[in-house]
């Protein structure tokens, strides 16, 4: 937000094309990687994580089709909304796609699958526990009476 204040837009055309499109394929692999065990499943553990990568199986039609049915039908209409949100006239130029994807996914869970279905995907309570705090900062232990390290501190910060 401090960028766009400062109208510092315009510093992006300094990065070369080659380097935006391979940052941005790398980061598309990632996501594709990241949604991957939403298509897994795992009956040994409690929580999705805990089990390993041997753990793990793949849905399929035969053991968890409902399951498997539900994923694909958020895939399908997070991707449809992705990709036909902009051509709703006035407000599909003003909310993004991404938003709109999400709060009906989440809309359909909640009410279709979870409450009229009776199951539902996994959620990231069931996938991993959510715990922790805020991080606290903390000064470096540099030993103060080594020349040595306090020149080569100073001889790479300056």
């Amino acid at each position: 937000i401090v960028m766009a204040w400062f109208r510092l837009a315009k510093v992006v055309r300094l990065i070369p094309e080659t380097g935006l499109l391979g940052f941005m394929d790398g980061l598309a692999i990632i996501i594709f990687m990241a949604q991957l065990p939403a298509f897994q499943y795992c009956d040994d553990k409690k929580l999705f994580i805990e089990c390993t990568l041997e753990e793990r199986k793949w849905l399929n039609f035969q053991d968890h089709t409902l399951e498997l049915c539900l994923v694909l039908i958020h895939v399908a209409i997070c991707m449809a909304i992705m990709k036909f949100w902009r051509l709703v006239p006035k407000v599909g130029s003003v909310v993004p796609a991404s938003l709109v994807g999400l709060l009906v996914g989440t809309l359909l869970e909640h009410t279709l699958f979870r409450k009229a279905i009776g199951t539902g995907t996994r959620t990231v309570e069931e996938t991993a526990p959510i715990s922790g705090s805020l991080p606290e900062f903390d000064w470096p232990q540099v030993p103060s009476g080594d020349k040595t390290v306090m020149t080569n501190i100073l001889s790479f910060s300056v």
